[in-house]
């Protein structure tokens, strides 16, 4: 089974977290989350720890995957977006970010998506270690 690691950097209680996540090792894409709310769903990043990630179909954000058995959430997933508005508690991938003031921003989203689900061709389920 593959593994995956998503290593939070740059941890901001408002504006949210930035991480890099990897596969077997080698640096995939950025991360963004939204910060720490003591995991209330939608409004906070889930804790650290180990998962099972797998294969959905979501309505909103095609083919993906989700984090399974995060203690009281669902409907965790990876998918694209921008800001920590986007993220709805889930887990944004970019290939650049940008540290504002104001915001943190992440970009060229949608092709670092696509680019760690073809990593993923053919894989049905990883391990995922957030540190």
């Amino acid at each position: 089974m593959k593994k995956a690691k998503l290593v939070r950097k740059n941890m901001d209680d408002i504006r949210g977290v930035i991480g890099t996540l990897s596969i077997e090792d080698v640096q995939v894409c950025y991360t963004l989350e939204r910060p720490w709310q003591n995991n209330s769903p939608e409004v906070s990043c889930i804790p650290k720890g180990f998962y099972l990630c797998k294969r959905i179909v979501s309505p909103k954000f095609g083919t993906t995957f989700e984090i399974t058995k995060v203690i009281d959430r669902t409907h965790v997933l990876f998918h694209s977006g921008n800001s920590i508005q986007d993220t709805h508690g889930c887990v944004l991938l970019g290939f650049q970010y940008n540290d504002t003031q104001e915001e943190l921003i992440i970009s060229k989203s949608r092709v670092a998506h696509e680019a760690f689900m073809k990593l993923l061709e053919g894989v049905d389920e990883f391990t995922l270690s957030i540190v």
